[in-house]
């Protein structure tokens, strides 16, 4: 899960960085192309994945990079500033979970969000309308 910024400098990505720590949680980190330093970005925030993947996506200005953030039920997306300083800033917040996230060169934000409620279904051997057994919220791994 990584994305590269538009520069094409540095790219973004959830996971461990090169001292290879694997036994804790992964983090967000901005690595350097050239160079393969890396850096942690927002040490401050739990960043945890919630879903198969880590949506983000570094802005078209090369500034931020936009990830979900839950909080409680809900989800932010938030604009975590590329050079570590500066506040996190919240730009909206979504009752589903986005599954992935995209910045337009205009400063747009795109994004989509998949609701799946699961259901135990019993359907009768002469078939019609099946029977409703058991029903649960929508998937996910927060």
């Amino acid at each position: 899960m990584d994305r590269v910024f538009p520069d094409g400098k540095e790219a973004v990505f959830f996971g461990w960085d090169k001292s290879g720590d694997a036994a804790g949680s992964p983090e967000l980190y901005v690595i350097d192309l050239a160079g393969g330093e890396t850096r942690r970005l927002a040490p401050q925030l739990s960043i945890r994945m919630t879903s198969e993947g880590f949506p983000m996506a570094p802005t078209a200005d090369n500034r931020s990079v936009l990830i979900d953030l839950p909080s409680g039920d809900l989800h932010q997306i938030v604009a975590i500033p590329r050079s570590g300083l500066g506040p996190v800033r919240v730009l909206m917040t979504l009752t589903t979970q986005p599954w992935t996230i995209d910045a337009g060169p205009d400063g747009s934000i795109y994004l989509d969000q998949v609701d799946r409620p699961y259901q135990i279904l019993r359907f009768p051997t002469s078939g019609g309308t099946p029977e409703v057994l058991a029903t649960s919220p929508a998937s996910s791994l927060g």
